[in-house]
C-alpha cells in the first residue's frame, strides 16, 4: 500500500513556514509558562493555565463523571 506513489509538495514553502511558526508558539508557551511557574506555585499555574487548553467537553464528559 502506497508504493510508487511520490506525491510532491503543493506549496513546501508554505508548509515550512507553518512549522516554524508552530515551533515558535510551542516555545514561547513554555517560555511563558516556565516565567510564571518561577512567580507563583507550580500547581496554581498549572491549574490555571491547563485547563484553557483544553475543549468544553473534556469537563463535563460521562467518563470523567464515573
Amino acid at each position: 500500500m502506497g508504493r510508487g506513489k511520490n506525491y510532491g509538495a503543493i506549496d513546501a514553502v508554505k508548509g515550512d513556514l507553518f512549522v516554524i511558526l508552530g515551533a515558535c508558539c510551542y516555545g514561547l508557551s513554555n517560555v511563558l509558562e516556565e516565567f510564571l511557574v518561577s512567580k507563583r506555585p507550580l500547581y496554581e499555574v498549572v491549574g490555571q493555565v491547563r485547563p484553557h487548553l483544553l475543549p468544553p467537553s473534556s469537563f463535563l464528559s460521562p467518563s470523567s463523571v464515573l
